[in-house]
């Protein structure tokens, strides 16, 4: 057989035509690459409609910390990370396992094809690849299943077009980020979180090694599956990184000495009702929530203990929101899945809220004069049109202020106020503080409103009594801090605000109960409970000028025991959440400039006269006139008519006193305190007390007739915080 040899005109005639066709050649193949890019421009919505359909949905608090996350759409954990500047190991281990001259390379590697063509030709079967990083980054954004020929020139033609439009540190990104790992994990985040329950930022050179050598056959090497295919893949990755200056020989040899250790965790799940509702807002997006993680952890184990302690069935809600930024900081929509009714979402379900918007029918009288904290009622049996309502306690309490029937939240006096103000006008007048419009309220529910006729969520009351908490001016509701803070002018008195503010500070109306486990701990705070009818369900709302909180109980199992009460069972889980949310800072509101204290007579609840012997004092909105004067005891000749005009009974003062009285026979007067002669006064004179602080009864007794009065007072030594009186 004769063999040719090439002699050196042939060489010379081969390197002749080579130098003449090569530069021909390659402008074909450049101006086929151009006109190719022109009819076919490079895909980058087929980029963002993977990462649209595969990512899941991320919920974080404010903090970043993970809350929630939900599968994506095509049920797949991807838990996108956008900024990956943090992740250098797990940069070098994929490019040392898949691509070590990714950054020499515009989207194809020469020397790659050339050595893949040599090896599959060789063995007349395909034994090696040689997709670059950009390559494969093409085939998962074009999925094709598929590695055909065809599909591996459109491949490497999307890969030029990606390298000319894209940085390297991009399509780095977005390959990690797409990359799969095992089952339906694609992306470092979901990998990292999966596999070892980190972010990848803090991954070591031995996990990134592990998750690297993933890439090449994910089912093949899972780590919890197959230890041993997985732990020899890895040796080779690390081995690779030491080749290219990743890692040292120390990192090799402690993989080397050490224990695989990897397997499939289930990612956590906080703020469950939260997350879901953020989820179905902003699905496929990681979402930073409002949620502060210290209070919303202290919220769920408070509402899950109170919950247990509850009577069988029970479930409920607790939301907690800033006044000052109008976000919610704390939300537990139950108790827990693993509760009874746990996966039902209750602070946005409506129910009856009791007496809840009592504060509302008294703070609409007081806007338009109609009247005042002073105010008379009669707390006796009524009867409206064969509507009769009783009291909790199921007694009555004769002439009651309107600030005991708020305070004590007695029935027939708001029904009385409700049906005065007219249901019609108090329903639409509630629009303003953010609840929902009240259909058909005149023949739906009647004078029942004021009882919790109405259907109200907890999220609603609390935003509701938070326009309240902030004299009239609100924030609008903010669930996720990317949320503007926006303030809301809600038309409402800022006068009459304060007074409801005021009247539901008072803890006399307690009973004997106490709200704090310990009394050093006690903070102002203002607070309304409610009990539907049934005792199904129980309330409370408690706001001070920056919180405003929410707890809601209810009967949620088949076996309804009916025994929920407002004051035992939501007001003390309110107390201490009040407390954790103000950090045990005391704050309180300042007087406001159109209120002013005036004495009256407490058995009428006007302005006195001489001939009343019962005094108090009351708080007024000074642009109404209430000042008609009382005439309760001037037909009773028996009374005289001795009266203390200074100090007044049961009140706090800061050091010093002033002694002052009159007498309708202006006569002299003599002091007492405690028993002992302090001196004596004319008519209209004065004394002025100092005294240590504590307890003291001032007694003022006229010379002639020996008629005397008293008063207690209380002295303290500094003074009340914000002029709360």
């Amino acid at each position: 057989m004769r063999i040719w040899k090439p002699n050196k005109k042939h060489l010379v005639k081969a390197f002749i035509c080579l130098s003449i066709f090569s530069p021909i050649i390659v402008l074909v193949l450049i101006a086929s690459y151009f006109v190719l890019d022109t009819v076919y421009p490079f895909p980058v919505e087929r980029l963002e409609q993977l990462k649209k359909r595969r990512c899941s949905t991320l919920i974080l608090d404010r903090r970043g910390n993970l809350l929630k996350v939900f599968l994506g759409n095509d049920d797949s954990w991807t838990l996108w990370k956008n900024n990956l500047s943090g992740c250098l190991r797990m940069k070098n281990a994929i490019i040392a396992a898949e691509d070590r001259r990714f950054y020499s390379h515009h989207g194809v590697d020469p020397l790659a094809l050339g050595r893949a063509a040599a090896m599959n030709l060789f063995s007349c079967r395909r034994t090696s690849g040689a997709s670059t990083l950009t390559m494969q980054l093409m085939r998962m954004a074009l999925e094709h299943r598929e590695r055909t020929l065809s599909n591996k020139l459109i491949e490497l033609f999307r890969a030029i077009q990606c390298e000319r439009r894209m940085n390297k540190d991009d399509i780095l990104s977005w390959y990690l980020n797409f990359a799969p790992f095992g089952s339906n994990i694609y992306g470092i985040g979901a990998a990292a979180r999966i596999y070892f329950e980190k972010d990848p930022e803090h991954l070591t050179s031995e996990e990134v090694a592990l998750l690297a050598g993933l890439v090449q056959s994910p089912s093949e090497y899972l780590p919890y599956r197959y230890p041993d295919r997985a732990r020899a893949r890895q040796r080779i990755i690390l081995e690779r990184m030491l080749d290219n200056a990743f890692i040292d020989r120390n990192a090799l040899s402690a993989v080397d000495s050490g224990k695989l250790s990897c397997k499939r965790h289930v990612i956590p799940v906080k703020a469950p009702h939260y997350s879901s509702m953020l989820a179905h807002k902003y699905p496929g997006q990681q979402v930073v929530s409002t949620l502060d993680p210290q209070l919303q952890y202290h919220a769920s184990n408070i509402l899950a203990q109170s919950v247990k302690d509850a009577p069988v069935g029970t479930n409920g809600a607790v939301v907690i929101l800033d006044n000052r930024t109008g976000a919610i900081r704390a939300f537990a929509g139950s108790a827990g899945y693993d509760t009874t009714g746990g996966q039902i979402n209750y602070a946005t379900r409506s129910r009856s809220p009791g007496s809840l918007l009592k504060p509302f029918i008294y703070l609409y009288a007081f806007e338009r004069g109609i009247a005042s904290p002073a105010t008379m009622f009669d707390d006796c049996h009524r009867d409206f049109d064969g509507y009769a309502p009783q009291n909790y306690d199921r007694e009555w309490h004769g002439k009651v202020t309107v600030r005991e029937a708020l305070a004590y939240s007695y029935n027939v006096p708001a029904v009385l106020m409700l049906k005065k103000i007219g249901v019609r006008p108090f329903a639409d007048s509630l629009e303003r503080f953010g609840l929902p419009r009240i259909l058909r309220p005149d023949s739906r529910y009647g004078l029942s409103l004021a009882l919790g006729g109405a259907e109200f969520s907890l999220l609603e009351l609390v935003q509701a009594y938070s326009v309240i908490a902030g004299l009239g001016r609100s924030k609008s509701l903010r669930f996720i801090e990317a949320d503007p803070i926006v303030e809301k002018q809600s038309g409402i008195d800022r006068d009459a605000a304060f007074l409801i503010c005021d009247i539901l500070k008072d803890k006399t109306r307690l009973n004997g109960r106490l709200l704090w486990k310990s009394e050093s701990c006690e903070l102002p705070f203002a607070w309304k409970t409610g009990t539907s009818n049934n005792l199904n369900d129980a309330w409370t709302i408690a706001w001070t000028p920056d919180w405003t909180i929410g707890v809601m109980l209810t009967c949620a199992g088949s076996r309804r025991q009916s025994s929920l009460v407002g004051i035992k069972h939501a007001a003390p889980l309110a107390a201490d959440l009040i407390r954790l949310a103000s950090n045990g800072k005391p704050i309180w509101y300042r007087k406001p400039d159109g209120v002013d204290e005036r004495i009256v007579c407490t058995q009428s609840g006007l302005l006195p006269s001489l001939s009343c012997v019962s005094r108090g004092t009351e708080l007024f909105q000074s642009g109404f006139n209430h000042t008609s004067t009382c005439e309760c005891m001037k037909d009773n000749p028996r009374v005289k008519r001795l009266c203390i005009i200074s100090p007044v009974n049961n009140r706090t003062y800061n050091g010093a006193v002033v002694f002052k009285a009159e007498s309708s026979d202006k006569d002299r007067l003599f002091w007492f305190v405690d028993g002992k002669y302090r001196g004596e006064t004319c008519y209209g004179d004065t004394i002025l007390f100092r005294a240590k602080p504590g307890k003291y009864c001032i007694t003022c007794s006229e010379s002639s007739s020996g008629v005397s009065r008293s008063v207690s007072i209380r002295i303290q030594g500094t003074e009340v915080p914000n002029g709360d009186s």
